[in-house]
């Protein structure tokens, strides 16, 4: 499947809610961010390659998710999910089942009712939060020898889907940190299977071009992919399978969230707050 392809729903597509203009706004910042998220996963994708055997290296950056994936074939991939709080700027936050107006939404971070030792900010799952929609998913894909490796395809599994979470949407995101080019990619899971959509503006004003298979990975010349993913109206669980091979074999690679689906939930509509010196605000993208 060819990632440029419309999904056939024409109406979803229509009907699918546009970024905010936040993220159009903003989308030069994800160069930022980004750049410093190769450098990162590259180094690690380098010590990963000198390891025996199958490895998983897990890194939790604030709510970030960041894995190299390293299985006995296939390439090894660095994954950046850009969800929830962290170091990002564009960290969408999450969605909480609460009003604006309870108590625990207008609780300083840090304090209050703990779960596990944790208050809210700091386990939002643990108190019924999902990571707010969209979010974006970061791939690098790198060969592990001088054999090149061809990525067919990328494809997107919903495996749950609930109604939306109707609450607050809090963001906690951190600062910023020249970006390379990016394939970008749009999915939206209001579509039907496999869920692409135009990637139209989104990352206005940065070096890209739309996602479109195959792509050829070596061992110095990572491929690198950009994915903006849309739950559309619900709060979904998903993982991606991405399909590759050497020329001698061929496989899949499932990426998730260390062996659990990602979790995304619609934000459309919702008012959004953020902190600032012990006080609540609202948020610029509200």
């Amino acid at each position: 499947m060819n990632a440029n392809t419309p999904a056939p729903d024409e109406q979803a597509e229509r009907n699918a809610p546009r970024p905010p203009p936040w993220k159009r706004v903003s989308a030069w910042l994800w160069g930022l961010v980004l750049a410093a998220v190769l450098g990162a996963v590259t180094d690690l994708m380098k010590d990963a390659f000198t390891d025996a055997g199958k490895s998983l290296i897990r890194i939790v950056s604030g709510d970030n998710r960041e894995v190299i994936i390293k299985d006995e074939k296939g390439p090894i991939l660095g994954v950046h999910v850009q969800q929830g709080d962290g170091d990002g700027c564009n960290a969408p936050g999450w969605v909480y089942p609460e009003s604006p107006a309870a108590p625990i939404m207008n609780t300083i971070p840090g304090t209050g009712i703990r779960k596990d030792g944790k208050t809210w900010d700091q386990d939002p799952p643990a108190f019924g939060a999902a990571p707010a929609g969209p979010v974006t998913l970061y791939i690098s894909a790198l060969a592990r020898d001088e054999s090149a490796i061809i990525i067919h395809d990328i494809r997107f599994r919903v495996v749950e889907r609930r109604p939306p979470i109707r609450g607050t949407h809090i963001s906690l995101a951190g600062g910023c940190g020249d970006s390379p080019t990016y394939h970008v990619g749009r999915v939206n899971f209001a579509a039907r299977p496999p869920y692409w959509v135009p990637v139209g503006d989104f990352m206005e004003g940065f070096r890209k071009d739309e996602l479109r298979f195959p792509y050829t990975a070596t061992a110095s010349d990572p491929a690198t992919l950009l994915i903006d993913v849309n739950p559309g109206k619900c709060h979904c669980a998903w993982k991606v399978e991405l399909r590759w091979t050497d020329g001698k074999v061929s496989g899949t690679t499932v990426i998730d969230d260390n062996g659990k689906p990602f979790q995304i939930t619609d934000s459309s509509g919702l008012p959004v707050f953020t902190w600032q010196e012990g006080r609540r605000v609202p948020d610029d993208r509200s």
